[in-house]
């Protein structure tokens, strides 16, 4: 069933280094404009809590009955026991305005302990659900927002400190828009020899969005710089 909506494909948290929301989970990108809410856990259910937003006239969505969680590095994955607040495809969710949100939750079988992030995988024909790396970890989420929170007031070499010591602290986190993050911080305070040196170990990296992420680059106007 084709589902009218507008879809963002890899839409990276970075417009401009862009975090989704400051108290919201982070991850490195998403199919749809999607905020992930809350994340809670206990012996039996880990419940995953979103807000997704209309941007089209007359738009409309659901979500199928398949949609996993996984977690490569673990070798992990699960399909959803539960789905609160979304219909079932093929029933829909109209969308009256323009902006209008649309509060879901995803429960699955509680995920095994200490899991850094999982990717939520809808399994559709047309226009699903994807969003890759999804961080469940407060400490690293608290650290991504102080980053974030470091570049929104211009202490762009602040930022790019943590963003940096992010992307280069975890083996378990396969993505690599920490390190995008940290050169265009580098970039906003004109640090392009530091900027330069990331983007040269970006090139050389196999992180599941290394082609995205220098896509990116080269559509900024600083990429020359980097060269």
């Amino acid at each position: 069933m084709m589902r009218s909506f507008f879809l963002i494909y890899l839409l990276v948290i970075v417009g401009s280094v862009v975090a989704q929301n400051p108290t919201a989970l982070n991850f490195a990108m998403a199919s749809h404009p999607v905020v992930a809410t809350k994340f809670t856990t206990n012996g039996q259910t880990s419940a995953i809590f979103f807000r997704l937003t209309n941007q089209i006239d007359g738009g409309y969505f659901c979500l199928s009955p398949q949609v996993e969680a996984s977690n490569t590095v673990r070798k992990y994955q699960r399909n959803r026991s539960k789905m609160l607040g979304m219909p079932t495809c093929p029933d829909v969710h109209k969308f009256q305005t323009i902006g209008e949100t649309i509060d879901f939750e995803l429960d699955y079988k509680s995920f095994p302990k200490n899991l850094l992030y999982v990717d939520i995988l809808e399994k559709c024909d047309d226009n699903c659900l994807e969003i890759r790396g999804l961080v469940l970890n407060d400490s690293l989420n608290s650290r991504i927002n102080m980053a974030y929170a470091f570049f929104e007031e211009s202490k762009f070499e602040m930022a790019a400190a943590i963003y940096e010591s992010l992307a280069m602290g975890s083996k378990e986190y396969p993505f690599g828009i920490h390190l995008f993050n940290a050169i265009h911080a580098y970039a906003q305070c004109g640090k392009f020899t530091e900027a330069k040196l990331l983007y040269n170990k970006l090139k050389a990296s196999n992180f599941v969005d290394t082609n995205q992420l220098l896509g990116r680059l080269r559509m900024l106007p600083y990429f020359s710089k980097l060269l």
